[in-house]
């Protein structure tokens, strides 16, 4: 009767995809962590390690583990990023400064963490009020083009202040987390 009750259970218990939300410093990763989680802007301080949420969706609970933007912290991931379904990487879609940063340690946790298979990554190109980029000027920066064979991504421009693009991020990674 026990394990009868508890196959019923699991159909009904959402499915659980984990993702790292990676970024630099002030590109807005726990802002829109939160305005995510909660739906609105809350006050931030920089983050020291990491923060983790879980955030349902439909019949899916996003656990998204988002870390500081600090270069002392990008050699922890290793240890946080195993085990998870896919990556969101934020950026400040109006300030491109320290691009290789960026696209070292993106390149770094594709090649070193996901080896064996090729993950989604969404990309929000955010702070859009005031992007002055093109996406493939926005990809150009992520370095999107040197590990496309690794990865399938999407580019969604969002505003943590004003929730802009957010519904679309979730469909996004509803939609393809459903069909897998």
């Amino acid at each position: 009767m026990g394990q009868i009750f508890q196959k019923v259970q699991q159909q009904f218990k959402p499915k659980k995809i984990k993702l790292f939300m990676l970024g630099l410093w002030c590109s807005g990763k726990t802002t829109m962590l939160y305005r995510m989680k909660l739906g609105q802007v809350v006050r931030t301080i920089p983050t020291i390690g990491f923060n983790i949420e879980e955030i349902q969706y439909n019949d899916f609970v996003f656990e998204i583990t988002e870390s500081g933007g600090g270069d002392r912290i990008y050699p922890l991931f290793r240890h946080y990023m195993p085990g998870k379904d896919g990556m969101i990487v934020i950026v400040d879609s109006s300030d491109f400064s320290y691009q290789q940063l960026l696209q070292n340690t993106f390149k770094d946790c594709i090649d070193k963490i996901y080896v064996d298979k090729k993950i989604p990554v969404l990309i929000l190109a955010n702070k859009s009020d005031k992007c002055k980029y093109t996406d493939n000027e926005i990809l150009q920066y992520v370095g999107v083009h040197d590990i496309e064979n690794k990865i399938f991504y999407n580019i969604i421009h969002t505003n943590c202040m004003s929730g802009e693009g957010i519904n679309q991020a979730f469909d996004w990674l509803y939609q393809t987390f459903s069909k897998q």
